[in-house]
């Protein structure tokens, strides 16, 4: 018997909000993996320094900046202002922002897409891309296509056309190809 794969659900808005930078983004997934993964707890008691490992967010002042995103895109409830050097940080979820039940439109992917070698090899841009890609699917369908053009999906997402470009070629290499059920229309 096999065991089932968790999989971190993210409300379809907040993979498609332009306002959200990519490294916030998988933030936010990793802070609902842990959310899920303490037993949903709102709370959350970390050291900064190992989010960040985990994340590659490598100074301070970035992810800082990214804790200011998140709080003021109503993810997480609290302004955290200052990191300390050797004591964990308290965020506070905003579980509005949590998928449960019929509640949101949500998307969904295994929790092995947000691990510190996938974010090493496809970056905070592949992570996003592949939640996108999986929220533009119609799981109703035997077709598992996206159809969104590359202008449609950097616009969706706050990026250009160029970086989707080069991401899908990234995500091609390191073998997520067979992730990136799309088609896409350049006009």
């Amino acid at each position: 018997m096999s065991k089932k794969t968790f999989e971190i659900q993210v409300a379809t808005d907040i993979v498609r909000n332009p306002e959200l930078s990519n490294k916030a983004f998988v933030v936010w997934v990793r802070l609902t993996q842990l959310y899920y993964g303490v037993g949903c707890k709102s709370e959350l008691q970390l050291m900064h320094k190992k989010l960040m490992e985990y994340t590659k967010i490598s100074e301070n002042r970035t992810f800082k900046e990214i804790l200011d995103e998140l709080f003021e895109n109503g993810l997480i409830l609290n302004n955290v202002e200052v990191l300390p050097r050797n004591s964990p940080i308290t965020i506070a979820i905003n579980e509005d922002m949590i998928p449960k039940g019929e509640s949101m439109l949500f998307t969904q992917l295994t929790e092995h897409v947000i691990n510190k070698k996938v974010i090493e090899k496809i970056g905070h841009v592949g992570v996003r891309l592949m939640y996108y890609y999986k929220s533009r699917i119609n799981q109703k369908s035997d077709v598992q296509f996206c159809y969104a053009s590359e202008e449609t999906i950097a616009n969706e997402i706050g990026i250009n056309r160029k970086t989707v470009i080069k991401y899908n070629k990234i995500l091609e290499k390191v073998k997520f190809s067979y992730f990136i059920p799309i088609i896409t229309t350049v006009s």
